[in-house]
């Protein structure tokens, strides 16, 4: 049988699931590359980022739950371009 996955929006109690996951990218590319090296408090930079967007009506932080675990993450936003570009808007995921 296949494993069904859920996409629903973060909860602040995501948030320790989400920062396991985030240290494991990050050190994921360390081992590319050393300029992922994260910091001993990194993490918490990263909750302070996560959660502030979580708090955007301009944001979307989503996770994948799998089995009642979470084993993805995914952060769209909609940010302006400096007034030097034609386009105001624009979206990063």
């Amino acid at each position: 049988m296949k494993a069904q996955i859920t996409v629903r929006e973060a909860l602040e109690n995501d948030i320790p699931a989400m920062v396991e996951l985030w240290k494991e990218m990050m050190d994921f590319h360390k081992e590319r590359d050393q300029i992922f090296t994260r910091t001993d408090t990194g993490h918490e930079g990263w909750i302070e980022f996560i959660t502030g967007h979580m708090s955007k009506e301009e944001s979307c932080v989503l996770v994948a739950e799998c089995a009642s675990r979470i084993v993805g993450h995914c952060l769209t936003f909609i940010t302006e371009n400096p007034p030097v570009i034609t386009t105001k808007h624009y979206g990063l995921f």
